[in-house]
């Protein structure tokens, strides 16, 4: 039976490794469900190429018929991908896969397609019977020149990685909640989609070399009546108001993030120029899609921190969905080759898997900034949602004209992410790129923050912070005051360093407006107001945190306002999901053994903190007075005063870190003595320690709050009455 299409040899080529089809025959039971499932999707009589026997060249050997060469020339190419498929020296690799890759190059339609809907489809549909290792999964995906989007057959259980059976004993236990008969449907739908739309001439097909899709709002974006819009604002403004005016708070942990449909995850762009070293080229292009969709009112996007864990996961698009709380995923790859740019986007229904957009888009590398906007506008079109002109305006702005300061900004953030101990390397890649364009805004923000953080882990003096970051920030909002890092980083600066709390907040807040969705991301807002004494408004940042970036660290630091808001249950289930999520680094132990601590749980801080503090933490004062905390109400005040010896011995200058006149005089208060408390805080006051601008929320010192002194210490640092 030849194909349905003039031209073309079948319909459907089934390739897979023999290997794969012995014991249970799955590839064998595959292709007989599939075309039970095509009789009843197709009106016409479907062919498909399967080898069942090892005949025709069609074995793993490479005595291969020159008929197979014919064979290959199919409309759609369904390879089984399983855990020995993408092997260069197999036969299915070679002779069929990469032969069917070559046929696509030469024939009328092309591997990539664009289908009726805008959407863009490869003829590769690939079943997945295994979850792969990260270097097949970037092999087969270098090959189709985008991310593998393929219909999972995937049974898993801990510890299990197998092909979902036709016949499964136990479909319910599966994890990845799928159903060998709705997976079969799917396959045949995919099939339908592309053959359908080669089939009819008024699907204006074009073979696909340099896409672009509309930017929102254009006429190819389908158009809501002037009363719907009207509802749709009215409902939108509503919803805004009630989230904006408070939070209703539980004392029960958020199981399940609630999904809100208006919402999206990022994935890590997939690096597909085969070169390591370009790997802070494809994060770059994932942060900075996050930060322009981050501009957008009506839709809530997952923080950077939160979807850089999925790097190089085997995980499918549901399961990500589920626990990052989104409603959709765009996922992409980028490759670079000298000044030319393929990247390849697709946005999915996270709760069905179902392509609601995709392209591909060849350009220069001069074009990245509109490639960026047209990406953000594209997914809004395709989520309706529309775009106010402020944030239009921002998302199609360009942060600079010289690329190669771009891609110096691009490598400085990098290396700041991902290695913050070479803050050192970053800087001086920052400094590189403003020194090719000095009126790049972004440049200057991170070179302040880096000056910033060296102050906060008590690497640097404050007055020195303060001259080097306030001029760079100063720089930056004369460049661009609609830049939102800079706001943020500029908040710092005041909350931090400049002891203007009122700024700090200004600045805080005018940060949200221009990035509402990016508020979840940043602890700074709870953090801030924990700081403040205002401990409601800290719990509500941190249940915005908590919802928009669960699988964040950085989500769980003002976690601690839940104990002062009465909801210790709750604080004690983020302390426990926390150490469950991360382990015990430095984030975890600090909010963990905080909390305890505040509800009177010392033993816990002790089994958290004793055997790690030691070994790794011994200079950090934070983390070393919590310890000292619980030592003091488990009447093992020898230990504590060990640790304010030698906190109050060292001081700022040797070993160590971030604010050792503050912890002093936190470890005093805890003892009890006002005196010693009081002077260690003059003395954290004159050297302007950045953890003093924690003063007014922190738990230890309430016993101080009624001592004349407090008020005259509060006053002298600027905190508000």
């Amino acid at each position: 039976m030849s194909s349905i299409l003039p031209g073309f040899e079948y319909d459907i080529f089934i390739s897979y490794r023999h290997k794969d089809n012995k014991g249970d025959h799955w590839v064998t039971d595959f292709v007989e469900a599939l075309q039970t499932e095509l009789e009843a999707t197709f009106k016409e009589d479907i062919s498909i190429y399967f080898d069942k026997n090892p005949h025709d060249g069609l074995h793993e050997t490479h005595d291969v018929d020159s008929s197979l060469k014919e064979k290959v020339k199919c409309v759609v190419f369904i390879p089984i991908v399983s855990q020995t498929y993408c092997d260069p020296n197999s036969f299915a690799w070679q002779k069929e896969f990469l032969s069917f890759i070559d046929f696509t190059k030469t024939d009328k339609f092309g591997l990539d397609i664009k289908l009726p809907n805008g959407n863009v489809a490869k003829r590769v549909l690939p079943v997945r019977i295994h979850d792969l290792d990260e270097v097949d999964k970037k092999l087969f995906e270098e090959q189709v020149g985008g991310v593998m989007r393929p219909v999972d057959f995937i049974y898993k259980e801990s510890g299990v990685n197998r092909p979902l059976s036709l016949r499964e004993e136990n479909p319910s236990a599966n994890l990845n909640q799928t159903y060998y008969k709705n997976q079969i449907n799917k396959v045949a739908n995919g099939i339908k989609e592309i053959i359908t739309s080669l089939k009819y001439p008024e699907a204006k097909l074009t073979r696909l070399t340099n896409t672009n899709q509309p930017p929102a709002n254009t006429a190819s974006t389908k158009k809501l009546s002037t009363k719907k819009l009207v509802f749709i604002s009215l409902g939108l403004m509503i919803l805004f108001a009630l989230i904006y005016a408070g939070f209703q708070f539980t004392s029960s942990p958020p199981q399940e993030p609630k999904i809100i449909d208006k919402s999206i995850a990022v994935l890590p762009f997939v690096n597909m120029s085969g070169d390591s070293e370009q790997e802070y080229f494809s994060d770059g292009m994932t942060e900075e899609i996050i930060n322009q969709l981050s501009k957008i009112t009506d839709l809530r996007v997952t923080s950077r921190t939160s979807v850089m864990g999925y790097k190089g996961t085997t995980k499918n698009t549901r399961l990500i969905a589920a626990e990052l709380g989104v409603a959709n995923v765009l996922e992409g790859s980028v490759r670079q080759s000298g000044d030319v740019l393929r990247i390849s986007v697709n946005l999915v229904n996270g709760e069905n898997d179902e392509p609601l957009w995709s392209t591909v888009i060849d350009k220069k590398l001069e074009n990245i900034f509109a490639i960026q906007s047209s990406i953000a506008q594209n997914v809004a079109a395709n989520l309706r949602i529309v775009i106010s002109p402020e944030a239009k305006q921002q998302i199609e702005a360009i942060p600079t004209t010289n690329l190669e300061a771009y891609n110096l900004y691009l490598e400085g953030v990098h290396i700041l992410w991902n290695n913050p101990e070479l803050r050192d390397l970053s800087e001086a890649k920052l400094k590189q790129a403003i020194a090719l364009d000095s009126n790049f805004a972004s440049g200057y923000a991170f070179l302040a923050r880096i000056v910033m953080e060296r102050g906060f882990f008590g690497n640097t003096d404050a007055a020195l912070v303060k001259l080097e970051a306030l001029p760079l920030l100063n720089r930056a909002m004369e460049i661009n005051e609609k830049d939102f890092f800079t706001n943020i980083f500029m908040a710092n600066y005041q909350w931090w360093y400049n002891w203007d709390f009122k700024q700090a907040e200004f600045y805080l807040l005018k940060a949200a407006k221009l990035n509402p969705s990016s508020v979840g991301s940043y602890p700074v807002y709870g953090n801030f107001y924990y700081a403040m004494g205002k401990f409601e408004e800290s719990a509500r940042y941190s249940d915005i945190c908590l919802r928009d970036n669960p699988t964040s660290p950085l989500s769980y630091q003002c976690s601690r306002a839940y104990v002062e808001t009465n909801q210790t249950k709750r604080a004690m289930d983020v302390a426990r999901r926390g150490i469950e999520l991360f382990g015990l680094n430095f984030e975890t132990l600090l909010f963990a053994s905080t909390i305890y601590n505040n509800m009177g749980e010392y033993k816990q801080t002790l089994t958290l903190l004793e055997p790690v503090v030691s070994l790794q933490f011994q200079y950090n004062a934070r983390l070393v007075s919590n310890l000292a905390v619980a030592y003091i109400h488990l009447n093992d005040t020898e230990k504590a005063s060990k640790i304010v010896d030698e906190l109050t011995k060292q001081g700022n200058a040797p070993l160590y870190n971030a604010g050792p006149y503050y912890h002093s005089a936190k470890i005093f208060a805890e003892l009890e003595n006002a005196d010693g408390a009081f002077r260690w805080l003059e003395k954290s006051y004159l050297h302007r320690e950045v953890d003093i601008t924690f003063l007014k929320g922190e738990y230890s010192f309430n016993k101080l709050h009624s001592d004349p002194r407090w008020q005259i210490l509060m006053d002298k640092i600027g905190f508000p009455k």
